[in-house]
């Protein structure tokens, strides 16, 4: 948990980075499983937080950068586990 994506909100008809704030089980355990959970994720708009519930193969999810480019979320600190890979945010996009 605590992974940055980006996710799409139908309501501000945008994208916004998020944080996979929990995963739960969707369904019945077996090597479909995975297509059935559900991931919670949080973005913020205008330092309000909102929450969304989203399968995790949901065309609503994305990776990081992928429709967010030079946004970050708040808080968001250099070193964290989604930046291990890179140097720093740029090499992300």
């Amino acid at each position: 948990m605590g992974t940055v994506i980006a996710v799409y909100s139908t309501t501000f008809s945008r994208w916004f980075p998020a944080y996979i704030m929990g995963v739960q089980p969707g369904g019945p355990q077996g090597p479909e499983a995975s297509d059935t959970e559900l991931l919670t994720v949080q973005f913020f708009t205008e330092g309000e937080p909102y929450q969304k519930t989203v399968y995790r193969f949901s065309e609503e999810l994305t990776l990081f950068g992928a429709h967010t480019a030079g946004e970050l979320p708040p808080s968001f600190q250099p070193g964290s586990p989604s930046l291990w890979k890179y140097a720093s945010p740029d090499l992300m996009w």
